[in-house]
């Protein structure tokens, strides 16, 4: 479901300015990718892949706040069903990403876990 008229003023207000979110886009690609320590594991080829994944996290997420903030400013009704729509699939994208980056260690516990049983 699209954001509400409440929902984009309040994204709009708490959001970094414009400028500041590409800073962050920029530094995110250019700094090794620092994945949440829930999600690390202890094999650096998973940790690796959480690396690439986080890095597409990070755009999706900058990709997102972009969209929700066209959208308080969109005038015209096909302007805002653009917006909606690319906000709907960057955060569609952040959510997958969120998931596929809790697999490799819910993997390594389950699998663990049915070793130690």
């Amino acid at each position: 479901m699209p954001p509400t008229r409440r929902e984009v003023e309040r994204a709009i207000r708490e959001s970094p300015p414009p400028a500041a979110a590409e800073t962050q886009y920029w530094k995110s690609i250019l700094q090794s990718a620092a994945v949440s320590s829930e999600h690390l594991t202890q094999s650096p080829e998973w940790n690796a892949y959480l690396e690439k994944l986080q890095v597409l996290l990070n755009d999706a997420k900058v990709s997102a706040a972009t969209w929700l903030e066209r959208l308080g400013g969109a005038m015209e009704d096909k302007d805002v069903r653009v917006a909606q729509f690319n906000y709907q699939a960057a955060h569609a994208r952040v959510k997958t990403l969120e998931e596929v980056m809790a697999l490799p260690s819910e993997l390594i516990q389950l699998h663990k876990g049915s070793a130690t049983a």
